[in-house]
Formats: structure tokens, sequence, C-alpha cells
């Protein structure tokens, strides 16, 4: 009997020290974005980014009131960017933990002709790698899980989200195998919904499941992430990483 006991306590703890540890991952950032009168500014490019770790970073788009709000982050510095054509893009650096009230808000104001528009003119395209990223960075409040046939036509908020699914497929799809690496680094995000959708759309490159993700991708440099990602503490993480992988063992 205690033979019995002693082994279930260390299968218990066997399991319980495999599992991958995140840091907390819920904190937000929120602010407002005027102009130089005061006025509330709409529809202006947010884009948080980790400043010391390699992580996706998060967009966001300003409302009607011309405010933001970008959550499923984990304590530490980040560099908010505001950025609207026409416009000088503003950036600034903050350190987000749990007892501060993370707030980052701007004044924007017109770009003069033939002025460089950021702090950093980049002269050169993004990178692919890059690119996948700042796909990915729309997808931190976006489920990637499809769903397909099961869309109420009369819902515009289910459509809307659908086809925002459909149009991250195809732009990630279109980037090949470049857009892997960003994937992986989304399935060791802190964020639960970040590595749920790195995840699910490795699976899904892997099967060729929507129309978007086809023709089917060789994704085997994401195994070893993936098999990694067998011990996240998400249910889901695991499920979308062994269809992965079971995917790439019968290719």
């Amino acid at each position: 009997m205690r033979a019995a006991i002693f082994c279930t306590m260390l299968l218990f703890v066997l399991t319980a020290n495999s599992q991958v540890i995140f840091p907390s991952a819920r904190l937000a950032i929120h602010g407002q974005v005027t102009d130089a009168t005061g006025t509330p500014m709409a529809g202006v490019e947010i884009l948080v980014t980790y400043a010391e770790t390699k992580r996706i970073p998060r967009a966001a788009a300003t409302d009607e009131a011309g405010t933001y709000s970008v959550s499923g982050l984990a304590a530490g510095r980040f560099v908010v960017t505001a950025n609207l054509a026409g416009l000088r893009e503003e950036r600034k650096t903050l350190i987000i933990a749990d007892a501060r009230t993370n707030t980052a808000d701007f004044t924007m104001t017109v770009l003069p002709i033939g002025d460089c528009p950021g702090i950093n003119c980049e002269t050169a395209p993004r990178s692919n790698l890059v690119e996948a990223e700042r796909v990915l960075a729309q997808t931190w409040n976006l489920s990637m899980q499809r769903a397909g046939a099961f869309v109420n036509p009369g819902n515009a908020t289910s459509r809307t989200e659908e086809l925002r699914r459909q149009e991250v497929t195809r732009r990630l799809r279109a980037l090949g195998k470049e857009a892997i690496p960003a994937l992986i680094l989304a399935l060791k995000d802190p964020d639960i919904q970040m590595r749920r959708n790195g995840a699910l759309v490795l699976a899904d490159f892997a099967m060729g499941l929507t129309v978007e993700a086809r023709p089917r991708l060789d994704i085997q440099e994401a195994v070893p992430d993936l098999t990694v990602a067998l011990d996240d503490p998400d249910d889901l993480v695991r499920r979308f990483a062994r269809i992965a992988i079971n995917k790439m063992e019968h290719n």
C-alpha cells in the first residue's frame, strides 16, 4: 500500500516538474492618442514591443475616443509606438509591473513634407520574419480556432473575427517557411492565447486543414519546440502541439 502511494506521489511530482513554467501575463498597457489641440484621434496604429526579451509584439488601434488597451503582457520594459500616415511617429519606453498604472499617452503632430516619419526610419523593406511577427502581433486578442460552417451569418462580430483568422493564416502561409520562426516564438510566449495560436497555426500548416493553409508546409524545424510544448500547462497548447507532431511523424 505504501509503495503504491509512493509511486503515485512520485508520478505527480515528475509530471508537475515536467511542465514548462511561464511568467504571469496578466498586465496591460492603456493610453489615449490626441492631436496638438487635444482632440482624440481614431485609427492610430499602436505597437507594443518587449524591449529586453525577444517576443511577439502586440498591435492595436485607437477607437473613436482615441483610446487603446493591450493586455496579456508579462512584467518588463516595453517600447510603445504610435503611428499614423502623415504624422510623426511617436514612441515611449515604460516598465510595467503589478503595482503600477501602466499608461502611455501620445500627442501626434503633423509631419513636415520631406521629413522622416519615424525616430529610426527604415529604408529597406521588412524581413519576412519581422513581417510574420507583425501579423501575429494582431492575434493577441483573437483565437485562431476556426469556426468554419458554424459561423452565424447574422452575427457581425463572429463573421469579422473569422475573416481576420482567414487573413492572418493567408498572410503567414504566403511567407512560407520564413514564418515558422515567428510561430516558434509564439509557442514560447507568456500569454496562453498567443501560445495556442502558434501551436494551432503550425498544426494547420502541417495538415493543410484550412484553405488558406494549403498547400501543406513542412514544419520540421518547429518539432523540437512543439515537443517542449507537449509539457505546456495549457491543455489546448498541448493538444495542438500533439496534432502537429503526429502529422509530421506520419508524413
